[in-house]
């Protein structure tokens, strides 16, 4: 995007006017990033501890408890030989399931670096009831940002379509996006798409 508004400021004879308006997009996105990433730190902190604590109570406090009740020998509830035999369970193969956590976790990053993992994942995005309609808007509105952003500063339209997409994090609306540029090159309407 940068090399692209620099180009346009050249050819348009006003690059101090584009990299203005590139500075002041920046100090945008980053603001707006800076606010979402500090308003979601505090519950990512609070889950952390919270599945930590759940963690420690299952693998170390139901066991000790576990040996309690098997020396009053009492008739315990469904529910708690069930949490007693998940605790015991727990606290034998803890470094095992923490290795599969882990592994689990390196198999997933590596997966969802492959652009067919990507349209996956943004595909699954979009259909999450809540979250895939702020995740869409989101994107959206950072396209706009940024294909306003080239328009002011002179770049033809199809061009700055072609920019905007290439800065996309999304593989879905990239692919989407230049379609439709690929559309208007071609002079079709869209809706033959």
């Amino acid at each position: 995007m940068y090399v692209t508004s620099v180009m346009a400021g050249e050819k348009s004879g006003s690059l101090t006017e584009v990299l203005d308006r590139y500075i002041t997009y920046q100090r945008i996105a980053l603001a707006v990033r800076k606010k979402v990433m500090v308003s979601l730190m505090y519950p990512c902190v609070l889950i952390v501890l919270v599945i930590l604590l759940m963690v420690f109570l299952v693998t170390y406090v139901v066991p000790t408890f576990a040996t309690l009740y098997t020396t009053m020998n009492a008739k315990l509830p469904v529910m708690t030989v069930w949490l007693i035999a998940i605790g015991t369970t727990a606290h034998s193969y803890i470094l095992v399931f923490a290795g599969v956590v882990v592994g689990g976790i390196f198999l997933f990053r590596w997966w969802a670096r492959r652009d067919s993992a990507r349209l996956t994942l943004d595909r699954i995005k979009m259909k999450m009831p809540i979250a895939g309609d702020i995740w869409l808007k989101y994107q959206v509105a950072q396209l706009s940002r940024i294909l306003g952003t080239l328009l002011t500063g002179g770049i033809p339209l199809v061009q700055a379509m072609e920019t905007a997409a290439d800065s996309l994090n999304t593989p879905l609306l990239k692919r989407a996006i230049e379609a439709a540029g690929k559309s208007v090159r071609e002079g079709q309407p869209l809706s033959d798409r």
